[in-house]
């Protein structure tokens, strides 16, 4: 097995690639950088819209529950009128029936 001796050809090339490379691997680190830093803060807002859509969601929920309760009251209210109208009605035919 032979040993090549590096000529000073060799050994520029070498450093040029060499710093080409590094060149490359720091710009890369640097992108790499600045990408992350851009997806904290989508991350960061996405989160506060998700939190704002959270809250308008609880929101909505407590409306519907107000409203389900208020169809809740207005249906006995509902049947309460039904009732007193059968009642009325029974009176009304009973009268009629008596006077006949």
């Amino acid at each position: 097995m032979t040993t090549e001796r590096w000529t000073d050809d060799m050994l520029d090339r070498l450093a040029s690639t060499t710093t080409r490379l590094l060149t490359s691997v720091t710009d890369l680190s640097e992108q790499n950088t600045r990408d992350i830093s851009h997806l904290r803060s989508s991350i960061e807002r996405l989160a506060n819209i998700a939190e704002v859509h959270q809250q308008t969601l609880d929101l909505h929920q407590q409306n519907f529950n107000a409203v389900i309760g208020e169809m809740r009251e207005m249906q006995a209210e509902v049947r309460g009128l039904q009732t007193e109208n059968r009642r009325i009605l029974d009176q009304l035919i009973n009268r009629n029936d008596e006077n006949d």
